[in-house]
């Protein structure tokens, strides 16, 4: 795998007064240099995106996105970063510097998509398309905080996939004044998230399908549909809160999984429910999820989850139809889910 190494450039940032600030950023690893920047004013969230020819998940193509044709989210936890960009093709990108309580501007170079626990990393990926594994070099320009709340962020990234010589490079900002409050899931869905190959599931009565890489149900291959026996698998709502359980005898595999609904809603809804966190980490005004696979589940996860139809009958839930997507720590390789239930 062909490393990226250490590099200077200059940067000109423009602050409120228009006047042109030299931001000199030196590659070195994660000892970059650390502070806040106060990024430009007036500009709008966007994320651009390069791909060289050969480049595996771009496919030699440029992206441009903003508000007017996707839904561009960053999620911070600590010195964390989340990023999902919905548009005509899902992208999600995941930095972690340790050992700070907060993001901090600097270059960081070498970062893997498989990182060691513990070290920092980064992972730019598509849906539509796969990277094993990957080396890049991410610069934080600028970020602002009020308090502990990030409020704007600016970055730009270098990525190879698999150790290809074309590379993704791609340019993000971000603005808190032009993220929406949730007030509940997303209709319609983005018809571009993942679902189970047609023909994979069965055709009558409920199932798991689950699918994702082979670490995660040691000794039993994925992809595979779950069907319970009558009796193995429930299903309840409770408010805002969904619980599935289904086991499978034949290969002696559970799953189950908790899926939160934003708080403010008194039940659950059909909807897209994105860039999520696990239940212990999430301050649930965003929802969250949970999943676990013979007791077997994520100490953090980035992830989300789709209601596509669910029926209740005087007050009570016998019909649901649900997606889902985590990885473990952000990097992991992810799982993959669709539920079918009837009581």
């Amino acid at each position: 795998m062909k490393s990226i190494a250490c590099r200077s450039s200059t940067r000109v940032v423009l602050g409120a007064s228009a006047a042109a600030a030299i931001l000199a950023l030196t590659a070195c690893g994660s000892d970059a240099p650390s502070g806040v920047v106060t990024p430009p004013v007036g500009v709008a969230s966007a994320v651009h995106l390069v791909s060289d020819p050969g480049e595996s998940l771009g496919g030699g193509a440029t992206f441009d996105y903003t508000k007017a044709n996707a839904q561009i989210t960053v999620r911070p936890l600590g010195s964390q970063l989340s990023i999902r960009v919905v548009g005509d093709r899902i992208w999600d990108g995941f930095l972690s510097l340790p050992g700070d309580v907060r993001l901090r501007t600097g270059t960081f170079a070498n970062l893997s998509s498989t990182p060691p626990s513990g070290a920092a990393g980064f992972r730019w990926s598509s849906q539509e398309r796969s990277c094993a594994s990957s080396i890049a070099s991410v610069t934080i320009d600028s970020v602002q905080y009020a308090g502990e709340v990030l409020r704007a962020i600016d970055l730009h990234f270098e990525q190879r996939c698999d150790g290809q010589s074309g590379a993704l490079s791609g340019t993000m900002r971000w603005r808190a004044g032009d993220a929406a409050s949730p007030t509940g899931p997303v209709l319609p869905v983005p018809p571009a998230l993942w679902r189970a190959p047609t023909g994979s599931t069965p055709t009558t009565g409920s199932y798991v399908y689950l699918d994702g890489d082979a670490s995660l149900t040691p000794g039993i291959p994925l992809p595979r549909a779950l069907v319970p026996v009558p009796g193995t698998m429930s299903v309840s709502a409770v408010g805002g809160r969904l619980a599935i359980l289904a086991f499978d005898p034949t290969v002696t595999l559970t799953m189950s999984g908790t899926f939160q609904e934003l708080i403010g809603q008194t039940a659950m809804q059909e909807g897209y429910y994105g860039d999520l966190r696990s239940l212990a980490e999430s301050d649930l005004g965003t929802g969250g999820l949970d999943v676990a696979l013979n007791a077997s589940g994520c100490a953090s996860l980035v992830g989300w989850f789709v209601i596509d139809h669910q029926f209740y009958f005087q007050g009570n839930l016998t019909t649901i139809d649900l997606r889902f997507e985590l990885r473990c720590g952000g990097f992991g390789a992810p799982l993959r889910g669709q539920v079918h239930w009837a009581e």
